[in-house]
């Protein structure tokens, strides 16, 4: 679309697309006149192209040609990109999982499923990662990430994350946290529940007989004290033996000469 500006005027003017040549050819520029160039805005025109950049072009025709006008074309945005950021306390643990992409709709039937066994993760362990699911057309579907892991639940103890979106916009990041605990063994787990029995039947015994535990204890501290203060005393005379002797310096009178 053109728009002529010469006064108060205004003219609209089509232009021919070329597709082999890709430009625009365009005949009837009067000189002297100002153009407006942009993409048509009415309802039944351009349904394809979302917008121009820039999207307004400023043409003021004078007595040559006028060549080299650009305009990029954007077509509408209709499908969300979905991204998935997923971190584990252990590195061995992403190999184990699967991302799945429900729609609310059919719920009983994945959108999409990724296996990060099958991912080309780096040479070096990393505690998160980055998956990139297909994309969705972008008409406000809810949809259900989630994720299913393949360890043991009698080796380890986990909760699969899940996470809830709307597709509503260009781009949708997900990040789900997956943090599994090992399990204890049976031997272990007899090992310390001994241990804490043992403990608390001490505390038990200690209580209910604490007045022998007094008796026992009182004399071991008294003769403890006894000795310390035993020690003091000899030390005490010890150093009462000790003549301290202070060095004296003597001044020699000198005797007066004779003349």
């Amino acid at each position: 679309m053109v728009n002529r500006k010469r006064g108060s005027l205004f003219k609209q003017l089509v232009l021919d697309h070329q597709l082999a040549l890709n430009s625009w050819k365009k005949a009837c520029l009067k000189p002297m006149c100002e153009y407006s160039i942009g993409i048509a805005n009415k309802s039944n025109e351009n349904q394809h192209v979302s917008k121009t950049v820039p999207e307004k072009f400023l043409v003021k025709v004078k007595d040559n040609d006028v060549k080299g006008i650009q305009l990029t074309v954007l077509s509408p945005v209709t499908q969300t990109n979905i991204v998935a950021q997923i971190s584990v306390n252990n590195p061995e643990h992403l190999r184990t999982l699967q991302a799945r992409l429900y729609r609310d709709d059919r719920a009983d039937k994945p959108t999409a499923s990724v296996k990060l066994s099958n991912w080309k993760w780096s040479t070096y362990a990393l505690n998160s990662g980055l998956i990139t699911l297909p994309s969705v057309s972008m008409d406000g579907a809810r949809y259900l990430f989630q994720l299913e892991s393949s360890l043991s639940q009698n080796s380890h103890s986990y909760t699969l994350p899940s996470v809830s979106f709307i597709a509503n916009d260009s781009f949708q990041l997900i990040k789900a946290v997956f943090n599994p605990e090992p399990r204890l063994s049976e031997s272990e787990f007899n090992n310390k529940s001994f241990i804490v029995v043992l403990i608390l039947a001490s505390l038990a015994i200690a209580y209910y007989k604490q007045d022998v535990l007094m008796n026992c204890i009182i004399p071991l501290t008294a003769i403890r004290w006894t000795s310390r203060e035993y020690k003091r005393v000899v030390n005490d005379e010890n150093n009462s033996d000790v003549v301290i002797v202070e060095p004296v310096s003597i001044k020699r009178k000198l005797k007066p000469k004779k003349l």
